[in-house]
């Protein structure tokens, strides 16, 4: 830029941009001299004096952080060249100062933050600039009113950030309330949620000098409310006159008493109408404007966005809340049928050994008989028992006794129990744990049940090889292994192998069935003994079975 030694005046808005970042100087020059702006730069302070030197400036965009010369120091600079332009400070970083608190104490009129994009920084600008301009034309009254209407645009971006973070529909309304009474000075706020399905809108949240009014439904044909609903246009009334003589054109009936100033635009989130928002004053006629209609309606759509949002969180929580409450039902039932099921269950078994004891005459399709009607006896007891263990999970009645326990022993025991599920089978059990180990914190009997049913289906789906048990301290845990040379796990099956009821290849083999509830009821009972299971498996090569416990005084425990 060639040297001029005159101050001279500039085309269009004239706005002096001030930053060290060259890179992010050029990129918001580009986005300001988009928007039809004359953009002076400079890097550091010194600049920043020598352009307001040359040029008529109207506006100061000021990063609040600089080498040499900060932003607190140049702002003192700046007003002894300028005393009325307007600067509004740029910063990613304020030293955990608040937007309000930088404003006030260095006396510039507003603030924007760089990691909050291009739109805000265009939203401060046009403030900025319609500010000065306003500065330029009034003095007096006319500029407090300016500054007052500046700083209530500046509280109605805060409004926005507000409403953002509220997913709970009762505190989102207080949020409303509280943000639109101190920008527009109301002290009635009508907020109506549409309810497309019945055709009607409720009074979410009406609200006048305190008093909330109690929630009612009306059609959309009812009111100036159901009105904005079904027109998706904003209404501006100045008068007490005007709004009665709408109300009559349009055969609109009256809603509670008439107001003197009233405005009301729809709330629209996307292509659907989430209801309609109204401020109104029962005193004073015109006390909104246009200007005020225009900025109600853009943040009426900040508004119903956060309404969606909450209506859908709301409606979440409440799928939720309706899913627990089915699988508490579920449990209730399935735990109330299993009981029911076992009495006669476990009568049918008995006799059927009693008979294949008691008759010697019997037949040996008759003892074949007995024992098919014993062994599926025993297979629907086991069912029912794992179904009731299920279902003592789900509800949060699985009762634990946690004591230290000796792996060793527990292994050893487990072992002995499934000997004899090998019938001369080629497999061998080996046990492969350290000499010394820790003691666990867990419940002995529900850590026997893992075992026998890692080992039961290890059993089930090993022809030949192997079946180890082995274990290794790792951090606060100990880590049990149950390895065998078996069929192994298709890799799309790895998922699923923890679910309810799920049986890998039924039909492969009909004897080595199961109830499907073993694995996923052995996976939760490690975890509500503070571990986790997981397996590790190829088709063909076998699987690994792992589950860690806490080793008992550890952190874990």
């Amino acid at each position: 830029m060639a040297r001029i030694h005159a101050k001279q005046e500039t085309s269009g808005r004239t706005l002096l941009l001030v930053d060290d970042n060259q890179e992010y100087l050029e990129a918001t020059r580009a986005v300001l001299a988009r928007q039809g702006h004359e953009v002076l730069t400079a890097t550091d302070g010194r600049q920043a004096l020598e352009q307001l030197g040359r040029y008529h400036v109207e506006l100061i965009l000021l990063d609040y952080s600089m080498p040499g010369m900060d932003g607190v120091e140049l702002v003192g600079e700046i007003r002894k060249l300028a005393p009325h332009v307007h600067i509004i400070l740029q910063t990613g970083q304020a030293g955990g100062s608040s937007p309000g608190e930088i404003v006030k104490k260095l006396g510039v009129q507003g603030y924007v933050d760089k990691s909050e994009g291009p739109e805000k920084l265009l939203l401060w600008t046009e403030i900025g600039l319609k500010s000065a301009l306003t500065v330029q034309a009034l003095n007096g009254q006319l500029l407090k009113e300016a500054e007052e209407r500046a700083a209530r645009m500046a509280m109605l971006v805060e409004t926005n950030q507000a409403l953002a973070g509220n997913l709970e529909f009762d505190d989102l309304m207080k949020t409303i309330h509280r943000e639109f009474s101190r920008a527009f000075g109301a002290t009635s706020l009508g907020v109506a949620t549409c309810d497309h399905a019945s055709a009607r809108w409720q009074s979410t949240y009406f609200i006048n000098d305190g008093v909330r009014s109690p929630q009612r439904y009306f059609g959309l044909s009812e009111g100036l409310a159901g009105y904005i609903i079904r027109q998706r246009k904003p209404l501006l009334f100045k008068t007490d006159s005007e709004l009665r003589q709408f109300h009559d054109d349009n055969g609109i009936a009256l809603i509670g008493r008439s107001s003197h100033s009233w405005m009301g635009v729809p709330l629209i989130a996307g292509d659907m109408v989430e209801g309609s928002m109204c401020i109104q004053n029962f005193q004073d006629d015109h006390c909104y404007d246009e200007s005020d209609l225009t900025l109600f309606a853009t943040l009426g759509t900040q508004v119903a966005l956060a309404i969606r949002n909450a209506r859908l969180y709301r409606q979440a929580a409440e799928a939720r809340a309706e899913a627990e409450e089915a699988n508490r039902t579920k449990s209730r039932f399935l735990a109330n049928v299993s009981h029911e099921l076992r009495t006669p269950l476990n009568a049918i078994i008995n006799f059927s050994w009693i008979l294949g004891q008691e008759l010697p005459t019997l037949t040996t399709d008759h003892r074949n008989l007995l024992q098919r009607i014993e062994q599926s006896g025993h297979y629907l007891l086991e069912l029912i028992n794992s179904i009731l263990d299920l279902a003592k999970i789900e509800a949060g009645h699985m009762d634990l006794s946690l004591e230290r326990i000796n792996l060793a022993a527990v292994v050893a025991e487990s072992i002995r129990m499934v000997e004899g599920m090998l019938d001369g089978s080629p497999v061998t059990l080996r046990v492969d744990l350290p000499a010394e180990l820790p003691e666990i914190q867990a419940d002995r009997a529900r850590l026997s049940q893992v075992l026998l049913n890692l080992l039961s289906n290890s059993v089930k789906f090993t022809q030949q090889g192997t079946i180890t048990v082995s274990a290794e301290v790792t951090g606060a845990f100990l880590t049990i292994h149950v390895a065998d040379s078996g069929m192994g796990i298709e890799a799309r099956d790895i998922g699923r192998i923890f679910s309810e009821f799920v049986q890998l290849d039924p039909d492969a083999d009909r004897k080595k069935r199961g109830t499907g509830l073993g694995l996923p009821i052995s996976a939760r009972l490690v975890q509500l003994m503070g571990g986790r299971m997981w397996v590790n498996s190829e088709k063909g090569s076998g699987s690994v079975f792992s589950f860690t416990v806490p080793i008992s005084g550890g952190p874990a425990s």
